[in-house]
């Protein structure tokens, strides 16, 4: 595991016309793209995920009505895994504006039948052969955790925290396989891109900073857009293909402690007042100074810009202090603070 982060067919409605089709298709152990077609009125493409749910499709009518629908719909129970169960695709057809459905049993043969309506010049009945064929094999990434890149608690996220999103990339990764770190674009701002990797957050409409990015792990920066939010859906993509979104509670602060070696436990990444490594073998003294490395502040005094490397000013603040008070405790004793804001670069 990476480190948490690093510092650094159918039912057809146009005009009178009604038709029902049943057929009969076999469904893959894993999603993919199928095409649909008949020899004479029909064909289509349907966009399935492994679990189940169609999410994407388009139809051609080619018959006396012509027309194009889109598609959409679920299985009515997963079958993946097992190709040869039975089971039920329930898709809907949006036609001219109006929806139908189309209910199919779904086995292991093919085949198929249709019969119209009465009246109207677009009146269909009679029987079609159905020819079913995957042309695509994917597998929709499924977001596994995302926690604070400095601790790994798991909860609300702050606006400009620091977070690490992992999945279960045996099947299917969120990233790279060859890791990629943090870059700078052109501008001078964090890339919102690593190795073709990208990660959404839904309701604000922004991708995020990323320091890093593979295949089982991704680490980003909190978009400060989702201020004010009580709660925002993140996606990843990666090589076109998006995950399934994750919810997540949204607050002010989400504070955590970067730790010396990453991994979220163990001793902090704390400096003593020499910048050397704090740690039992290297303490400061009582009364001395300590630097301590965290995220999840929220948002900061001016406003954070998201994807902005921070910088040092020669008046006022050193760098931008967060909105919320900061305190600390050393061994359940409260400390002084000196200084609270954004670590400069």
């Amino acid at each position: 595991m990476k480190a948490l982060t690093t510092l650094k067919p159918v039912f057809f409605s146009i005009g009178v016309f009604v038709a029902y089709a049943q057929a009969q298709v076999t469904i893959p152990d894993i999603g993919g793209t199928w095409s649909l077609r008949t020899s004479t009125t029909f064909s289509g493409t349907l966009l399935i995920k492994q679990t189940g749910k169609i999410f994407g499709g388009s139809a051609t009518f080619t018959g006396p009505c012509g027309g194009t629908s889109t598609l959409g719909g679920t299985l009515s129970t997963s079958i993946f895994g097992d190709p040869t169960r039975a089971s039920v695709i329930n898709f809907e057809v949006r036609l001219n504006g109006q929806s139908v459905t189309f209910n199919g049993d779904v086995t292991s043969g093919m085949g198929g039948q249709y019969s119209g309506g009465s009246g109207g010049t677009c009146v269909s009945r009679g029987a079609m052969n159905w020819i079913a064929s995957r042309t695509q094999s994917f597998i929709t990434p499924r977001i596994t955790g995302i926690v604070n890149a400095a601790s790994g608690a798991v909860g609300a996220i702050a606006p400009g925290e620091l977070i690490s999103i992992f999945a279960d990339d045996s099947l299917a990764g969120i990233g790279p396989a060859q890791g990629v770190a943090l870059k700078l674009e052109p501008n001078g701002a964090v890339s919102r891109s690593l190795g073709g990797a990208t990660v959404t957050f839904i309701e604000v409409g922004t991708t995020a900073p990323l320091t890093f990015a593979g295949s089982g792990q991704i680490n980003a920066a909190v978009p400060y857009e989702i201020a004010g939010l009580s709660s925002v859906h993140v996606q990843t993509t990666f090589a076109g293909v998006s995950s399934e979104s994750a919810t997540l509670a949204v607050g002010k602060t989400a504070p955590g402690i970067f730790t010396a070696n990453g991994s979220g436990s163990g001793s902090g990444a704390i400096l003593n007042h020499d910048g050397s490594p704090n740690t039992t073998a290297n303490p400061e003294p009582r009364g001395g100074i300590i630097v301590v490395f965290a995220t999840g502040e929220g948002q900061t005094s001016p406003a954070g810009v998201t994807g902005s490397v921070t910088a040092t000013a020669t008046t006022g603040p050193v760098t931008p202090p967060p909105v919320a008070s900061v305190t600390a405790t050393i061994n359940g004793q409260s400390a002084q603070i000196l200084f609270a804001g954004e670590g400069p670069v």
